[in-house]
């Protein structure tokens, strides 16, 4: 069992060791369960106070908290103790009141000497449209030492303890922190974006903004996640049941609790799946014990909703990324409300019967009644999701129930789509690295991929006499080998998975028909068409399924409504009779497209196929 660090040791002693804390203050402070150093430092605020620096109160609202240099001009003694002493003082602007209540003569003389300057914080009020600030909370001379915060974190208190013991105590023990070897995962606390624990400590204890002690501030997560998973109790108390009704409709009546720490690297995958199977018979027989108090009632999934892994974090599923976001937010407060009252005692769900009929009471299942969403819980991710075929398909898949993210290069900041609900990532495709980056981002949000639509693509317009070589190249980086690079990370992912998964092309009718003067587009489409069939050959063994589409003459970034005249007016003919010059007479669109790309994302027994969406063209048919 490894030492406690001897820089630590000073967190550890008695109180009474702490200047300003008598016998009557350590028997107080126990209220608040601070019965060592220690604990002032997890005490942490449960609000912070803006203190808004002004020069002058001119303009500033009644109620706001201010903090203002005056100058003091006069006293005005009351005519008893008990009634108002005023002080008058003068800011750069604007007269105003200083209100003290049995105020002693000689002190308030002493701490507003008039002709001298003070720095005052307190609450603005009017009293006869006259402004005044009643007791105010702090006064400091000027050029003092320690300055007045402009974020005051407040602190939960009881008898005999005040802010300002709490306040100076934590900021004589924060100047004594040391700073420690780093325990949790350093690719953990990038993707957080978390502190160490001492600049965690100091954040939570000196806000830097108003909602440093809001529950999602990244230093208090931090320590939160510090707290739960070093508790000796975790287990125990975390399968005491729910809280409210909610939480077990959203995340079971426990969650899974899994220790790697003494794990071998090489087994954790085992220990992993094991302890997932063990839940899941363990919810079984929960379910069938219980059966007899709703015998109507049908099993749901008994796969757990919150995992606890020690020394990595916490994690949530669910059947959509929405649904892991609402386990994860009900989990966490769930946590917080047991971990508060483990400081005070026990916390103590209701029997375990009453937890079953709340499970399966109608009126909760309600909330997360099946959808009829074919690709619900699926995630995918499209390529030139910007563009006419990528955004419609997008769209449409998101409509099916999907989770989608989107790849292009336009920056977020010039996006003109509606793309609510769509997760979009910024990437250059054509740079793999760049690519390997996004498909972690992915992972470590959404945990994987299902489907991956490689859409993006450009059509270089130019005979092969003038052809060069740097238009091929540009065309081979974008129409090959970025497809290359966007479905050989994702189905890495997918092997990894061992869940399947489907890749789609956008491959296009050059790939079998070629046109005059696109020689650099039509050869990348058919070597992209052999790519499709390569990934067939070698990764059917996964049972990951690749097919593509063969789409012409579909308005988009490629085809553009100036391209369209341009060649209509060419040909003799009208804008509608050339985009249905096919044999349906008909034109195609993009949700055509996208239709063709969802029928293959369902078309389970289907591999290497191509479906021609067209309207009928037997030059470009596969024959």
């Amino acid at each position: 069992m490894g030492m406690r660090p001897s820089e630590l040791f000073h967190l550890f002693g008695d109180l009474n060791n702490l200047s300003g804390i008598g016998p009557k203050t350590v028997i107080n402070l126990k209220n608040l369960s601070i019965e060592k150093p220690r604990d002032f430092l997890f005490n942490l605020p449960f609000s912070v106070l803006d203190r808004l620096p002004v020069s002058s109160i001119r303009g500033v609202p009644a109620s706001k908290i201010v903090t203002v240099e005056v100058l003091v001009k006069a006293h005005k003694i009351g005519r008893s103790r008990a009634s108002a002493y005023r002080v008058t003082v003068q800011d750069t602007e604007v007269s105003f009141q200083l209100v003290f209540f049995n105020a002693r003569k000689e002190y308030l003389e002493n701490l507003f000497p008039v002709g001298e300057r003070r720095i005052i914080s307190g609450k603005l009020e009017f009293y006869d449209n006259i402004p005044q600030i009643v007791h105010p909370h702090h006064v400091k001379k000027i050029n003092e030492e320690k300055a007045i915060v402009r974020f005051e974190p407040v602190y939960p208190l009881t008898t005999g303890v005040s802010q300002k013991l709490m306040f100076g105590t934590i900021n004589t023990l924060l100047e004594k922190l040391p700073k420690l070897g780093e325990w949790i995962d350093h690719e953990l606390l990038k993707i957080k974006g978390w502190p160490s624990w001492h600049d965690a400590l100091k954040s939570a204890h000196c806000p830097v903004s108003a909602d440093g002690a809001s529950n999602t501030n990244p230093a208090r997560l931090r320590l939160a996640f510090d707290e739960l998973f070093s508790h000796p109790n975790l287990k125990k108390f975390t399968n005491e049941g729910p809280v409210t009704p909610d939480h077990v409709i959203r995340i079971k009546s426990k969650p899974l609790i899994i220790d790697l720490s003494k794990e071998k690297s090489n087994n954790l995958e085992k220990i992993i799946i094991q302890s997932i199977e063990n839940f899941r018979e363990s919810y079984k027989k929960y379910f069938k014990r219980n059966h007899k108090y709703n015998s109507t009632a049908s099993m749901l999934d008994p796969y757990p909703r919150l995992i606890l892994v020690k020394g990595i974090g916490i994690f949530s599923t669910g059947p959509t990324f929405k649904d892991a976001k609402i386990a994860m937010d009900v989990g966490l407060n769930s946590l917080s409300v047991i971990l508060q009252a483990a400081k005070f005692g026990n916390f103590k769900s209701i029997p375990e019967k009453e937890i079953f009929r709340m499970e399966y009471w109608p009126l909760e299942l309600a909330k997360i009644k099946n959808s009829s969403q074919k690709l619900k819980g699926q995630v995918a991710v499209v390529t030139g999701g910007l563009g006419g075929i990528g955004y419609v398909t997008a769209q449409k898949f998101k409509a099916e129930g999907a989770d989608v993210i989107i790849i292009d290069i336009i920056s977020p900041k010039d996006i003109k789509q509606d793309i609510t609900g769509i997760n979009y990532i910024k990437c250059d495709i054509t740079n793999e690295n760049k690519i390997r980056d996004v498909f972690k981002e992915i992972s470590s949000i959404y945990g994987g991929v299902d489907i991956l639509i490689s859409n993006a693509g450009f059509a270089t317009v130019e005979s092969l006499e003038k052809l060069t070589r740097q238009q091929f190249d540009k065309s081979f980086d974008l129409n090959l080998f970025a497809h290359h690079y966007f479905v050989k990370h994702g189905v890495e992912i997918m092997k990894r998975q061992k869940t399947r998964g489907v890749v789609l092309f956008n491959i296009s009718k050059q790939a079998v028909n070629p046109g005059k003067n696109y020689a650099a587009y039509g050869l990348t489409k058919a070597a992209l068409l052999f790519l499709m069939k390569q990934y067939v050959t070698e990764y059917s063994d996964y049972g990951i399924r690749f097919n593509g589409v063969n789409a012409d003459r579909i308005r988009s970034g490629l085809m553009t409504d100036d391209m369209i005249t341009k060649r209509s007016k060419a040909r003799g003919l009208t804008t509608k009779q050339y985009m249905s010059g096919n044999l349906l007479k008909q034109e195609v669109k993009a949700i055509d497209v996208a239709e063709a790309f969802y029928h293959l994302a369902l078309s389970y027994k289907s591999t290497a196929s191509v479906i021609t969406v067209d309207g009928g063209n037997l030059e470009s048919s596969f024959r």
